[in-house]
């Protein structure tokens, strides 16, 4: 869990510093739920297409999203680790730079496969007709 509060405090930096929030600690539990359901829902898809020739429907990759929103929601706020977060600033092996690297391509990587998803997706099951 570590990871994610290293992705926690990159997120709320981004949401104070660049895209000024009135809200930051929400506006990144949204962002990072968001993403964390896209890698959630990218891995699902791949084993569903790979192994069963199945696309899994949209309602589904909606539904873990909000459930990983809810869940992070009280992991971060009705536990109040996020304050405990800010105020720790997790790093990954020491290192800012590194530690925003990784939460860039963490983001980059997830958000991609809105992208390439379909594409990939399509050619699995051209291939299992």
């Amino acid at each position: 869990m570590k990871l994610f509060e290293v992705f926690y405090y990159y997120y709320y930096l981004f949401y104070i510093k660049v895209l000024v929030q009135p809200e930051p600690h929400f506006t990144t539990v949204l962002a990072l739920s968001f993403v964390e359901s896209l890698w959630v829902n990218s891995v699902i898809d791949m084993i569903a297409l790979n192994w069963f020739c199945y696309k899994i429907d949209k309602w589904v990759m909606i539904g873990i999203a909000f459930l990983l929103m809810a869940l992070n929601y009280i992991y971060y706020h009705k536990k109040h680790n996020a304050t405990e977060i800010i105020n720790e600033k997790p790093k990954t092996a020491q290192s800012h730079l590194l530690s925003i690297t990784f939460t860039i391509m963490f983001t980059v990587v997830g958000v991609s496969w809105l992208f390439w998803g379909s594409f990939y997706a399509q050619a699995i099951l051209e291939n299992c007709k």
